[in-house]
């Protein structure tokens, strides 16, 4: 359902909502693996390595062998997606502004507290930085 109400907006970018989210991730910090993004969003990590799987053929992460530990792959933004975020995460955010505007403000708090507590709500999309 959620791909659905995104599409219209983020498709054109050929993005999902769990793009938005990985790439999010990596703004927040670069290097990540993902095993630490499944634990991070509640994904089992065979998913969330096909979600990245699929960004890497993409070409929206790139994937490199960690120095300590050969067997895992740390996570990194490329420069081109670096250079797109801004564009991108605008619009995300005026998406996620349009869907909350059907709620009253009363609606929208009491939503904000039910995915807190249920631990589902990720954190707010980061700015990208200036340098990007």
């Amino acid at each position: 359902m959620l791909n659905r109400v995104y599409e219209p907006r983020l498709g054109k970018f050929k993005l999902t909502p769990n793009d938005i989210l990985i790439l999010s991730a990596l703004v927040e910090r670069d290097g990540v693996t993902a095993s630490f993004l499944a634990e991070k969003y509640g994904f089992e990590v065979t998913t969330m390595i096909r979600l990245i799987g699929r960004m890497h053929k993409a070409k929206l992460v790139e994937r490199i062998a960690d120095p300590v530990d050969k067997r895992a792959l740390r996570l990194f933004l490329n420069k081109e997606v670096r250079r797109q975020l801004k564009l991108w995460f605008a619009e995300a955010e005026a998406l996620e502004a349009e869907i909350a505007g059907r709620l009253d403000s009363e609606e929208h708090a009491q939503l904000i507290r039910l995915l807190a507590k249920l631990d589902v709500m990720p954190k707010p999309v980061p700015k990208p930085k200036k340098n990007a």
